[in-house]
Protein backbone atom coordinates (compact mmCIF):
# COMPACT_ATOMS: atom_id res chain seq x y z
CA UNK A 1 0.00 0.00 0.00
CA UNK A 2 1.19 3.65 -0.77
CA UNK A 3 2.56 6.17 2.02
CA UNK A 4 -0.23 8.30 0.25
CA UNK A 5 -2.61 5.71 2.32
CA UNK A 6 -1.32 5.68 5.77
CA UNK A 7 -3.20 8.12 7.87
CA UNK A 8 -5.95 7.64 10.89
CA UNK A 9 -8.52 10.20 10.57
CA UNK A 10 -9.39 11.27 14.27
CA UNK A 11 -10.58 15.18 13.24
CA UNK A 12 -12.00 17.08 10.74
CA UNK A 13 -8.83 18.17 9.59
CA UNK A 14 -7.38 14.63 9.48
CA UNK A 15 -10.24 14.20 7.28
CA UNK A 16 -9.53 17.14 5.11
CA UNK A 17 -5.24 16.26 4.84
CA UNK A 18 -6.51 12.71 3.75
CA UNK A 19 -8.08 13.88 0.94
CA UNK A 20 -5.64 16.53 -0.18
CA UNK A 21 -2.72 13.62 0.19
CA UNK A 22 -4.82 10.99 -1.55
CA UNK A 23 -7.11 13.49 -3.98
CA UNK A 24 -9.59 10.91 -4.77
CA UNK A 25 -10.96 9.14 -2.01
CA UNK A 26 -13.74 7.07 -1.39
CA UNK A 27 -15.80 7.45 1.89
CA UNK A 28 -17.30 3.58 2.48
CA UNK A 29 -15.54 0.89 2.46
CA UNK A 30 -14.98 -1.02 -1.19
CA UNK A 31 -13.46 -3.91 -3.20
CA UNK A 32 -9.98 -2.22 -2.85
CA UNK A 33 -8.41 -3.17 0.64
CA UNK A 34 -7.41 0.05 2.44
CA UNK A 35 -8.91 2.52 -0.21
CA UNK A 36 -11.22 4.35 2.02
CA UNK A 37 -11.92 6.56 4.40
CA UNK A 38 -13.47 4.20 6.40
CA UNK A 39 -10.68 1.99 6.55
CA UNK A 40 -8.65 4.57 8.49
CA UNK A 41 -11.22 6.51 10.68
CA UNK A 42 -10.89 6.43 14.23
CA UNK A 43 -13.86 4.53 15.26
CA UNK A 44 -14.90 7.07 17.47
CA UNK A 45 -16.06 9.66 15.44
CA UNK A 46 -17.87 6.66 12.53
CA UNK A 47 -20.95 6.90 12.80
CA UNK A 48 -21.72 7.15 16.45
CA UNK A 49 -24.18 9.97 17.02
CA UNK A 50 -21.64 12.61 18.04
CA UNK A 51 -20.14 14.84 15.13
CA UNK A 52 -17.72 12.81 12.68
CA UNK A 53 -17.17 11.55 9.15
CA UNK A 54 -21.03 12.19 7.87
CA UNK A 55 -21.47 15.50 10.11
CA UNK A 56 -18.03 16.75 8.22
CA UNK A 57 -18.88 16.35 4.88
CA UNK A 58 -20.04 19.63 3.98
CA UNK A 59 -17.35 21.70 5.96
CA UNK A 60 -14.57 19.24 4.35
CA UNK A 61 -16.20 20.33 0.30
CA UNK A 62 -16.25 23.92 1.29
CA UNK A 63 -12.44 23.85 3.35
CA UNK A 64 -10.60 21.40 0.88
CA UNK A 65 -11.82 22.41 -2.07
CA UNK A 66 -13.06 19.17 -3.32
CA UNK A 67 -15.80 17.65 -5.17
CA UNK A 68 -18.16 14.50 -3.30
CA UNK A 69 -20.10 12.68 -4.93
CA UNK A 70 -21.32 9.07 -6.59
CA UNK A 71 -18.41 9.56 -9.61
CA UNK A 72 -18.31 5.97 -11.37
CA UNK A 73 -22.69 4.90 -10.87
CA UNK A 74 -23.11 1.07 -11.17
CA UNK A 75 -19.25 0.32 -11.00
CA UNK A 76 -18.62 1.96 -7.83
CA UNK A 77 -21.15 2.60 -5.46
CA UNK A 78 -19.81 4.71 -3.45
CA UNK A 79 -19.48 8.12 -2.67
CA UNK A 80 -16.14 9.70 -3.45
CA UNK A 81 -14.13 13.10 -1.91
CA UNK A 82 -12.82 13.95 -5.20
CA UNK A 83 -9.80 16.55 -5.46
CA UNK A 84 -7.58 16.07 -8.35
CA UNK A 85 -10.63 15.67 -10.92
CA UNK A 86 -9.10 13.08 -13.70
CA UNK A 87 -8.30 14.08 -16.93
CA UNK A 88 -8.15 10.68 -18.91
CA UNK A 89 -8.69 7.07 -17.90
CA UNK A 90 -5.21 6.45 -18.37
CA UNK A 91 -4.11 8.90 -15.59
CA UNK A 92 -6.75 7.88 -13.00
CA UNK A 93 -4.88 3.85 -14.04
CA UNK A 94 -1.54 4.86 -13.34
CA UNK A 95 -2.85 7.12 -10.40
CA UNK A 96 -4.61 3.90 -8.50
CA UNK A 97 -1.46 1.74 -9.52
CA UNK A 98 0.72 4.38 -7.41
CA UNK A 99 -1.76 4.10 -4.23
CA UNK A 100 -2.55 0.56 -4.37
CA UNK A 101 0.23 -1.37 -5.60
CA UNK A 102 -0.83 -4.78 -4.80
CA UNK A 103 -4.33 -4.56 -6.24
CA UNK A 104 -5.14 -6.97 -9.27
CA UNK A 105 -5.22 -5.45 -12.20
CA UNK A 106 -8.96 -7.29 -12.98
CA UNK A 107 -10.22 -5.11 -10.07
CA UNK A 108 -8.79 -1.93 -11.22
CA UNK A 109 -10.63 -2.44 -14.79
CA UNK A 110 -13.57 -3.17 -12.58
CA UNK A 111 -13.17 -0.23 -10.85
CA UNK A 112 -12.30 1.73 -13.55
CA UNK A 113 -15.28 0.87 -16.30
Amino acid sequence: MSDRLDFIVKTKEDLINAVHRVGFLPLFRNFLPGFSVEDHVDPSVWFTGEPGVWEWKGPVIQEAGCAYGKFFGDAFTSAVYQCEPAESYQRMWDYFHEILPDVPDKALRKFLR
